[in-house]
């Protein structure tokens, strides 16, 4: 057993501090044991102190150095390696004579100098061990820490999933909660949160793999003092994507740091001094050197920093279609299809492929919207190429702009992933307090209603209680696999809409960019916003086609698959039938031979008994062998599966890079994205045919499996027939020619029923073959249909509000580009995703089983109240039985309304309201448009109004301004004004006559018009203020005239 020992270390005759550091791994109880292999630096010690204390260091992250076991006598001197115990591990320096010690400086003032300390790894050579690991369905999760130096420790987070048994699962949503508080970190690939955690995530772990996460820390000065414990726990959360689960698992790796410190004052301040001395004069030299170099290198600093800036602007204005993520990668074919015929059950099967295929809808979407994402950025570069190579921008223009619109690009996709990190966050923590709740509920009334019937049922017999318990039990399955679908959708719908809602946001914003960037070109904004709708129009036409034809190939793969698995099926029950005759044949032949007198009752019973355990043997050998073929199988398919597909989406991922250079040769749009049709369209076809090819290779081998273990399993009944019962009977002194007989009969027997369920599984076959063929049919008219009614629907919008642009409408050209905006907005969001539909469609189809279940219950109920009721007086057994029949009876029509299958109208009632909800979202987008259109119009008339009234107000202060002014005027002013006014009307009756004598041929017209003015002024309304100031004016003028006469 090792000891606690304290470490000083010594530097030329001056004590130091040192810091021993104690790590603790808290073994929990969802919390696997550390194997030999992974730990083998670690050394276990204690067993109980520590695990005392895990609740206290998992709320407040330390514990005081009182409350940790510091001396020999704390520890157990028996101690031995049992998972769920505390393993406490001392990491302690190899030697403290080392080069680092002896090169350390020595004129370090008396402060607590903490190091990290690697245990020897001569001394105490532990023998192995054997480790028990535990954990949720074979996943493992463990915290180890090694020192790599005296100031470092090299910590390791392993997930191992590897384990062989039946209930290893795949799980998918990994993270990793690491807490790190007091720690510096080093070399670390995670987000590292201000409260002291650290986060990884994972998307999926598939059973039989494993990964670690590792990175190199150091403990900080200001946080570790002596005798304090930081916890640091680490926690993984996951979900078992294997199965419906309403809730995820948490597996918890509590880990521990112990400091310690041993602190002796340097008496030798001398040395001290001096150092100090000798570091002030290099600082100070050091300095000066410096402040030389840059005051001699400026100029060259200046040429390197344009220099700089020119290639950061060259690597800026490259095409802004490279995306930071490079092209896109499809992982819809990283399913869980092996995991479902190798694993399920086969009355399972179907549901467990379309929870697959949720998954790999929701994984279509994202590659699509990459894809969308891709083909903007590409045909934005090739916009503002264009631009320039017909002289509308210069090329530094066009660089600027590529420049800019790259690093709001940046920008916008950091925000994005920020605010879907939040969102996953936020809608998981709900998903999972509402699942929690409500199975709680749940269960605390069935323990309610279990108990009710335990009453009534207590002096029922025995054999009636486990019936009713065994009912029970069924029921209370069903209604939690119930509830536990239902909030399975209802986390689905969330987190689709969610990331729908996201996605639309994110378009909008890509387009608002690009109109910005217009305005600050105004002589050139309305030919770029032209330009820009045009290109979008022609790759919104190309993102349609991506979108249907990704829709048609995973609805074929999705009717390929449930093909398989009915002839997976059909091949099962033909396997069950043989195997059931064969076991069936043995019980016949001895009941035959007791009908024909040949063996008595307690012989039966001895040959029925023998034959029984017989059949269970060959049954148990026939699952072994099954569960360890098949897990061969898995293995084998899945690696050659997930390299054969790796390697091809490799290869077309690398072919969707050299689109970007084909862009960058490309001159016009329709070209590049003809040429993204034709790749986009082979991708599909050769990823499906490759699915398709290992999804059979996959099915046949598992049918050769079944089949030749099915084969002999029957003719080991046959031997168990033959060998074993028939010899049985010979001993008993039975006729060997009855047993012959018998023999010859139950072989025609087999081969007629062989011969009957082949014939039966081939037409079945052929029914399926021939539907999946319709079906196939089906989804070309389908596809064919969808791409020529979402052409239309754009037709229709484009032509919609083409004739709202004809309108006269009062409204600026910045309002013009302001509705051109918010059009576009909404045209680039007419697409459909895919995962969606099908998940409201399975919301609304549980939604309708529900609300007829709940019917149909209340009914069960109501019949039971009612027969309480007239049973009061009238039956003629007890009380007590009548009520427990009747009880029990409720609960098989229970059971039978909960395994009722829908009915095909509702289906049909839900693909019509997914239809109209559709039709409501294009209406509603319509009406959007015409809202602003209608809001900008109303703006401008508001304006416009506003405009009038100030200019009314002006025009009556100005005339009420003159008439003050005249009244103030003093008489000189006035006389010199009327006098100037005089001259000027002189002047103007002079050249009134010369005008006159020239047009005397016009007077009379002339007069016409002016009769017509002054009645076309006479007539105008009181109501408006500009006339009433003009009429005024004109009457005034007689008056002023006659007084310039006057005078």
């Amino acid at each position: 057993m090792m000891e606690y020992s304290g470490v000083a270390g010594h530097l030329r005759g001056h004590t130091w501090a040192a810091l021993v550091l104690y790590v603790t791994v808290l073994h929990s109880t969802m919390a696997s044991s550390i194997s030999s292999k992974d730990c083998a630096n670690c050394e276990l010690l204690d067993t109980t102190p520590a695990a005392s204390l895990l609740v206290q260091i998992l709320e407040n992250g330390r514990v005081p150095r009182e409350d940790l076991p510091m001396s020999k006598k704390d520890f157990y001197p028996d101690q031995k390696l049992v998972p769920n115990r505390t393993l406490d591990v001392i990491l302690r320096s190899v030697s403290t004579d080392n080069s680092w010690t002896q090169a350390g400086p020595a004129l370090l003032p008396p402060l607590k100098i903490r190091r990290l300390y690697r245990r020897a790894a001569g001394l105490h050579h532990a023998q192995p061990r054997a480790v028990v690991s535990s954990g949720i369905g074979g996943v493992t999760f463990q915290k180890c820490a090694t020192v790599k130096d005296q100031q470092t420790a090299y910590i390791t987070l392993l997930t191992n999933n590897t384990g062989l048994s039946p209930s290893a699962m795949n799980v998918s949503n990994i993270s990793l909660l690491d807490n790190i508080t007091g720690l510096l970190i080093q070399e670390t690939s995670s987000n590292i949160g201000s409260t002291g955690m650290q986060t990884f995530q994972k998307d999926s772990l598939r059973a039989g793999d494993s990964f670690q996460v590792s990175y190199t820390a150091s403990l900080s000065t200001k946080e570790a003092t002596n005798g304090w414990l930081f916890s640091l726990p680490a926690v993984i959360t996951f979900y078992n994507s294997s199965e419906i689960s309403g809730a995820s698992y948490n597996i918890v790796a509590p880990f521990s740091v112990t400091a310690k410190e041993v602190s002796n004052v340097l008496p030798d301040h001398g040395l001290h001094g001096v150092g100090f001395v000798i570091a002030f004069v290099v600082s100070f030299l050091l300095t000066c050197a410096v402040l030389f170099l840059l005051s001699r290198t400026k100029w060259l600093k200046q040429r390197i920093s344009g220099k700089s800036h020119q290639i950061n602007s060259v690597q800026k204005s490259e095409s802004p279609a490279k995306s930071s993520d490079g092209a896109p990668e499809d992982l819809t074919g990283i399913d869980r299809l092996i995991d479902i015929i190798c694993f399920e059950e086969a009355e399972n099967m179907l549901q467990a492929l379309e929870d697959s295929e949720i998954g790999n809808l929701t994984q279509a979407d994202a590659y699509l919207e990459s894809c969308r994402l891709q083909v903007y950025k590409d045909v934005t570069g090739l916009l503002l190429r264009k631009m320039m190579e017909m002289g509308n921008l210069s090329p530094l223009e066009e660089k600027r702009m590529n420049m800019s619109l790259s690093g709001q690009w940046s920008d916008l996709e950091k925000r994005t992933q920020e605010e879907h990190q939040r969102k996953l966050v936020a809608l998981t923590a709900e998903c999972n307090l509402d699942s929690k709740r409500q199975m709680d509920t749940e269960q605390r009334r069935q323990k309610e209603a279990a108990e009710e019937a335990e009453a009534i049922l207590k002096n029922f017999g025995e054999k009636s209680i486990t019936e009713y318990r065994s009912h029970l039990d069924k029921l209370h399955g069903l209604e939690k696999s119930e509830i536990k679908r239902k909030l399975l959708y209802k986390r689905e719908e969330e987190f689709a809409k969610a990331y729908r809602h996201l996605m639309v946001t994110h378009r909008s914003e890509l387009h608002k960019m690009f109109f910005d960037q217009a305005k600050t070109k105004p002589e050139m904004q309305k030919t770029l916003t032209e330009n820009y709708l045009h290109f979008q129009y022609e790759a919104e036409d190309l993102l349609d086609f991506l979108h249907a034809t990704k829709k048609y190939h995973l609805n074929k793969r999705f009717a390929v698959r449930k093909n398989m698995l009915y002839n997976l099926q059909l091949g099962d029950s033909r396997s069950r039938c043989l195997l059931n005759s064969a076991a069936t044949q043995i019980a016949n032949l001895i009941n035959r031979t007791e009908r024909a007198g040949h063996v008595s009752d307690s012989q039966v019973q001895m040959l029925l008994e023998r034959a029984q355990a017989e059949v269970l043997k060959v049954k148990q050998k026939l699952e072994n062998s099954l569960k360890q073929e098949t897990r061969k199988m898995y293995h084998k398919l899945s690696n050659k599966r997930n390299r054969h597909i790796t390697q091809k989406l490799r290869e077309q991922k690398k072919e969707l890079s050299g689109l970007q250079e084909f862009c960058k040769s490309s001159k016009e749009v329709s070209s590049y994205l003809e040429h993204w049709k034709k790749l986009f369209a082979n991708h599909c076809r050769e990823l499906e045919e490759l699915y398709e090819k290992h999804d059979n290779d996959a099915t046949d081998e598992l049918k050769e499996i079944k089949y030749g273990l099915t084969e002999k399993a029957i003719e080991d009944l046959r031997h168990v027939q033959s060998a074993v019962i028939i010899q049985e009977m010979l001993k008993l002194n039975v006729p060997r020619p009855h047993l012959q007989q018998v023999l010859e009969e139950h072989k025609r027997e087999t081969a007629l029923l062989a011969q009957q369920l082949e014939k039966e599984e081939s037409d079945k076959a052929t029914e399926s073959r021939a539907s999946l063929e319709s079906t196939i049919r089906k989804l070309d008219d389908e596809f064919k249909v969808s791409l020529k009614e979402q052409k239309n629907l754009r037709n229709w919008e484009q032509l919609l509000f083409t004739k709202a642009l004809l309108l006269h409408l009062c409204v600026s050209e910045d309002e013009v580009q302001k509705t051109k905006l918010e059009f576009h907005c909404g045209f680039s969001q007419m697409d459909i995703t895919l995962a969606l539909p099908k998940i409201q469609g399975r919301m609304l189809l549980h939604k309708y089983q529900s609300d007829w279940r709940n019917v149909e219950l209340q009914k069960v109920d109501q019949r039971l109240q009612e027969s309480d009721r007239k049973s009061g007086a009238k039956t003629t057994k007890r009380p007590q039985d009548r009520a427990a029949e009747m009880v029990k009876k409720s609960i098989e029509d229970k059971v039978l309304i909960y395994e009722a299958q829908i009915a095909d109208d509702k289906i049909k009632q839900a693909r019509a309201e997914l239809l109209l909800q559709r039709v409501h979202q294009l209406k509603a987008r319509e009406y959007k448009l015409g809202e602003y259109i209608t809001y900008l119009q109303f703006q401008a008339v508001h304006h416009k109004a506003k405009s009038l009234e100030i200019h009314a107000a002006i025009l009556e202060l100005q005339s009420v301004l003159l008439e003050e002014k005249s009244r103030a005027c003093i008489t000189a002013e006035y006389e010199q004004l009327l006098q100037t006014l005089n001259q000027e009307i002189r002047e103007l009756e002079k050249n009134m006559d010369t005008w006159g004598k020239h047009e005397a041929s016009a007077s009379k017209g002339l007069d016409d018009d002016s009769s017509h003015v002054t009645v076309d002024i006479t007539g105008e309304g009181d109501g408006l203020p500009v006339s009433a100031t003009l009429r005024k004016a004109l009457n005034r003028r007689k008056r002023v005239l006659n007084l310039c006469r006057e005078r």
